[in-house]
Protein backbone atom coordinates (compact mmCIF):
# COMPACT_ATOMS: atom_id res chain seq x y z
CA UNK A 1 0.00 0.00 0.00
CA UNK A 2 2.96 2.48 0.86
CA UNK A 3 3.87 2.22 -2.95
CA UNK A 4 0.97 3.27 -4.13
CA UNK A 5 1.33 6.46 -2.36
CA UNK A 6 4.68 7.01 -2.84
CA UNK A 7 4.18 7.02 -7.22
CA UNK A 8 3.73 10.13 -8.62
CA UNK A 9 0.21 9.16 -10.79
CA UNK A 10 -1.57 8.43 -8.02
CA UNK A 11 -1.29 12.51 -6.94
CA UNK A 12 -1.56 13.34 -10.34
CA UNK A 13 -5.16 11.17 -10.84
CA UNK A 14 -6.60 12.63 -7.59
CA UNK A 15 -5.34 16.16 -8.44
CA UNK A 16 -7.09 16.20 -12.02
CA UNK A 17 -10.35 15.00 -10.94
CA UNK A 18 -10.26 17.67 -8.21
CA UNK A 19 -10.25 19.87 -11.27
CA UNK A 20 -12.72 17.97 -13.13
CA UNK A 21 -15.22 18.20 -9.99
CA UNK A 22 -14.41 21.99 -9.44
CA UNK A 23 -15.10 22.85 -13.26
CA UNK A 24 -18.37 20.81 -13.69
CA UNK A 25 -19.26 22.56 -10.07
CA UNK A 26 -18.94 25.79 -12.46
CA UNK A 27 -21.59 24.60 -14.99
CA UNK A 28 -23.91 24.51 -11.58
CA UNK A 29 -23.34 26.99 -9.43
CA UNK A 30 -22.05 29.68 -11.93
CA UNK A 31 -25.30 30.30 -13.82
CA UNK A 32 -27.24 31.10 -10.12
CA UNK A 33 -26.26 33.96 -9.39
CA UNK A 34 -27.82 35.53 -12.27
CA UNK A 35 -31.12 32.90 -12.74
CA UNK A 36 -32.12 33.16 -8.77
CA UNK A 37 -32.25 37.04 -8.50
CA UNK A 38 -34.25 37.18 -11.87
CA UNK A 39 -36.95 35.29 -10.18
CA UNK A 40 -37.72 38.35 -7.89
CA UNK A 41 -38.70 41.30 -8.17
CA UNK A 42 -36.49 43.94 -6.59
CA UNK A 43 -38.25 44.84 -3.99
CA UNK A 44 -37.96 41.52 -2.55
CA UNK A 45 -35.11 39.68 -4.37
CA UNK A 46 -32.00 39.67 -1.49
CA UNK A 47 -35.05 37.73 0.38
CA UNK A 48 -36.32 35.47 -2.10
CA UNK A 49 -32.84 34.52 -3.19
CA UNK A 50 -31.41 33.61 0.35
CA UNK A 51 -34.74 31.57 1.68
CA UNK A 52 -34.77 29.91 -1.89
CA UNK A 53 -31.22 28.73 -2.10
CA UNK A 54 -30.63 28.02 1.67
CA UNK A 55 -33.57 26.62 1.89
CA UNK A 56 -33.36 24.11 -0.80
CA UNK A 57 -29.73 23.83 0.11
CA UNK A 58 -31.11 22.35 3.67
CA UNK A 59 -33.98 20.34 2.06
CA UNK A 60 -31.82 18.61 -0.63
CA UNK A 61 -28.16 18.49 1.70
CA UNK A 62 -30.46 16.94 4.64
CA UNK A 63 -33.46 15.10 3.84
CA UNK A 64 -31.74 13.09 0.75
CA UNK A 65 -29.16 10.88 2.79
CA UNK A 66 -31.84 10.45 5.22
CA UNK A 67 -34.65 9.08 2.71
CA UNK A 68 -31.49 7.41 0.99
CA UNK A 69 -30.35 5.59 3.98
CA UNK A 70 -34.12 4.46 4.75
CA UNK A 71 -34.54 3.24 1.31
CA UNK A 72 -31.46 1.19 1.33
CA UNK A 73 -32.49 -0.31 4.49
CA UNK A 74 -35.83 -0.85 3.53
CA UNK A 75 -35.04 -2.69 0.16
CA UNK A 76 -31.76 -2.08 -1.08
CA UNK A 77 -30.00 0.08 -4.11
CA UNK A 78 -32.27 -0.08 -6.64
CA UNK A 79 -35.21 1.72 -4.49
CA UNK A 80 -32.20 4.60 -3.99
CA UNK A 81 -31.95 4.70 -8.05
CA UNK A 82 -35.58 4.97 -8.31
CA UNK A 83 -35.71 7.91 -5.64
CA UNK A 84 -32.50 9.70 -7.47
CA UNK A 85 -34.97 9.52 -10.37
CA UNK A 86 -37.77 11.01 -9.19
CA UNK A 87 -35.84 13.58 -8.01
CA UNK A 88 -34.29 14.75 -11.42
CA UNK A 89 -38.03 14.13 -12.85
CA UNK A 90 -39.52 16.42 -10.08
CA UNK A 91 -36.67 19.09 -11.02
CA UNK A 92 -36.72 18.85 -14.32
CA UNK A 93 -40.66 19.64 -14.03
CA UNK A 94 -40.15 22.35 -11.45
CA UNK A 95 -38.22 24.02 -13.76
CA UNK A 96 -40.45 23.68 -17.07
CA UNK A 97 -42.66 24.97 -14.61
CA UNK A 98 -41.06 28.02 -13.63
CA UNK A 99 -40.05 28.92 -17.20
CA UNK A 100 -44.31 29.02 -17.64
CA UNK A 101 -44.59 31.22 -14.61
CA UNK A 102 -42.41 33.63 -15.23
CA UNK A 103 -42.85 36.64 -17.06
CA UNK A 104 -41.54 37.22 -20.27
CA UNK A 105 -38.97 40.21 -19.83
CA UNK A 106 -37.76 40.51 -23.64
CA UNK A 107 -41.10 42.86 -23.69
Amino acid sequence: MAQLWEQDRVWLVLGNGSRLRCFIMGFVYGPLGVWLPSLFPPRIRYTGVSVAFNAGGILGGALAPIIAQALTDAGGTSLVGLYLTMAGIFSLAGLKLVGKLMPDKTE
